[in-house]
């Protein structure tokens, strides 16, 4: 198994007279290169580090796609989004279906390729994305196994060494 790190070095401050403070939560992204279900990439993820990774802008996006460049990887790894569905009989989808980021964070930016299908009957389907189809998202059932990416905060060392 690999597991390849980035660090997100940007630098942001706020200048308050003389007092220099930095406000932007600094993250380290893992890629793992583990085929594992959504499951069981969550689980490694919170065990390890803090938890599957969250994509709130481009800029993350950017950044976790070059991570997974650097490993050589171009098919599908999990992301920490999915989503519930509630089905109806008469008529299928029951409105959209709602979609959640596996941290708790709130779901205000996404990246999903435009007519993405659903697939069959299934009510949780989870989120995953490919360097080769330009980072743009799809959902899958959960019990694929696909690599993954984790994140930590900065300063957070990983649990058994990262």
């Amino acid at each position: 198994m690999e597991e390849k790190y980035f660090v997100n070095l940007k630098f942001c401050v706020f200048v308050a007279g003389w007092l220099i403070l930095p406000v932007c939560p600094l993250r380290h992204y893992y890629f793992v290169d583990k085929p594992l279900t959504w499951s069981e990439a969550q689980t490694y993820c919170r065990q390890k580090y803090t938890d599957l990774v969250t994509i709130e802008n481009a800029a993350v996006m950017s950044q976790i796609q070059e991570l997974v460049s650097s490993s050589h990887h171009n098919t599908g790894f999990w992301i920490g989004l999915y989503s519930t569905i509630n089905w109806k009989w008469s008529d299928g989808l029951a409105g959209n279906p709602e979609l959640y980021w596996s941290d708790g964070s709130s779901f205000s930016w996404s990246n999903f390729i435009p007519f993405g299908t659903l697939m069959g009957w299934q009510t949780v389907l989870c989120a995953f994305t490919s360097v080769k189809e330009e980072m743009q998202w799809r959902l899958k059932s959960c019990e694929a196994r696909l690599p993954f990416v984790c994140y930590s905060p900065h300063g957070d060392v990983p649990q058994g060494g990262g």
